[in-house]
């Protein structure tokens, strides 16, 4: 059989069945032994620390990027005729809001990766 090992114990010869015990997501600590535990739970909380400042820097800056794209693509709407004036800005605003926010969302993440990859950092001596 599959799960039968052979112990021995003493002169005798004992067939034992083992149990092989899977989940779904095994504990890391038991899959890699001679990596100490309190090293994976560093990475792992390495990665949620990086993970949320790259999310989060990512959602400010497609919001400040956005409403400075629609400012700025707003200014050519400012010469026009008050009623001129008002179309062109609402004709203007979802292309630039658009362009800001994922110009934004790009530019945040990245930045605030590297950052995340910056502060938690080991440390090394030279």
């Amino acid at each position: 059989m599959e799960g039968d090992r052979l112990q021995v114990t003493g002169d005798s010869k004992k067939k034992t069945r083992s149990l092989i015990n899977i989940s779904l997501f095994p504990d890391p600590c038991s899959l890699f032994p001679p990596v100490p535990c309190f090293l994976i739970n560093m990475i792992k909380k390495r990665i949620l620390i990086c993970t949320f400042l790259a999310l989060s820097s990512g959602f400010f800056g497609s919001l400040i990027a956005g409403q400075i794209t629609v400012i700025l693509h707003s200014q050519k709407c400012q010469n026009q005729a008050w009623g001129l004036k008002e179309m062109c800005s609402f004709l203007v605003t979802p292309g630039a809001s658009w362009q800001g926010s994922t110009t934004g969302l790009w530019t945040g993440t990245i930045l605030g990766a590297f950052v995340g990859g910056l502060i938690t950092r080991k440390s090394s001596h030279w």
